[in-house]
């Protein structure tokens, strides 16, 4: 049974509605209905309004929520995911960077000057320094402190600055399978991690490039696609490996010509999986934004690749290229 798109946005958007909770200084959502107003979550919500162009949402909540993201910022410009507020995802700086700086963009609150603490990060020099002294096939090495650099930018970097970032990249890429890889969960330092893969592919758009060796990541992430039609490694259940390669598969595959007829199979199965998901996991069943996102965006991936399967009166807007 295919997914209607439309009762899919109204459920949603009635669950976000339910999770807005005022503060001391605006508002935002909680991870879940018991749960504690969060950065993670009060970003998320924020990702999805625009996702489901729910403008009327945006226009409700976006003040309120920009000035309380705000206020979160601690004096060196860092944002902390709060476990306190946020148990189930405590990921570092970077990532807290990353997610709000992209609400306040859809929000129209963008913050007015690339953070403190990665301000000598704007210097070439810098740039490659901090690049040289990570282990980058280590654990411990995260694409969201790359992520959280380029989506700090308040003006546009030198030429010196993006041949650095990209010679950096492109050093990390494996040429045989095109996609980027580290040791996570010290599983296997040379397995291809989908999404750093995804991550650094968009940096690669959003400044006009196409990545190395692109036809080789989409072949990559097909052969990895599970029987099951997901790419998550650690669970039964699709998130963000899921999103992450079908973006790689459908977007990717587009943007380089790459034959449909050999990417079509992998999208129709990851299709059927989103379907039986979704039919046992309505968005209210979600205890936290952060999943949900990721699954709604592959919705609308998988809307966009086949429209005949995934109605909608208002199309879904995965636009992850445009906006950190």
């Amino acid at each position: 049974m295919s997914i209607h798109l439309d009762q899919m946005r109204r459920h949603t958007l009635d669950y976000l509605d339910a999770l807005w909770a005022d503060e001391s200084i605006g508002g935002g959502h909680k991870y879940m209905p018991e749960g504690r107003v969060s950065i993670l979550s009060t970003s998320n919500a924020a990702w999805i309004y625009h996702l489901l162009q729910a403008h009327d949402k945006i226009g409700k909540y976006g003040k309120d929520a920009s000035s309380w993201l705000k206020s979160q910022q601690q004096p060196d410009g860092r944002f902390i995911h709060d476990p306190a507020r946020h148990p189930k995802y405590c990921a570092g700086p970077s990532h807290a960077l990353f997610v709000v700086s992209r609400a306040l963009d859809i929000y129209g609150c963008s913050l007015e000057s690339t953070p403190a603490y990665l301000v000598p990060l704007l210097s070439a020099e810098q740039l490659d320094q901090w690049f040289s002294a990570i282990d980058w096939k280590g654990e411990s090495s995260s694409h969201h402190d790359v992520l959280a650099i380029v989506a700090g930018l308040k003006s546009a970097p030198s030429s010196a600055w993006l041949d650095t970032l990209f010679s950096h990249l492109d050093r990390q890429q494996d040429q045989d399978t095109g996609c980027w890889s580290f040791n996570w969960r010290n599983l296997d330092a040379n397995l291809p991690n989908m999404s750093r893969s995804f991550a650094y592919t968009n940096i690669y758009i959003n400044f006009g490039r196409i990545p190395p060796h692109a036809d080789r990541m989409i072949e990559t992430a097909i052969a990895l696609q599970k029987p099951s039609g997901i790419w998550e490694h650690f669970m039964d259940l699709p998130e963000y490996f899921t999103m992450d390669a079908v973006f790689l598969i459908w977007r990717i595959g587009n943007l380089i010509h790459y034959p449909l007829e050999k990417r079509l199979p992998a999208l129709l199965r990851a299709a059927d999986a989103m379907d039986a998901h979704f039919s046992a996991h309505p968005p209210s069943s979600y205890d936290q934004l952060h999943s949900l996102t990721a699954t709604l965006e592959t919705l609308a991936l998988l809307g966009e690749a086949l429209p005949e399967r995934y109605p909608a009166s208002i199309p879904w807007l995965f636009d992850w290229t445009k906006k950190f």
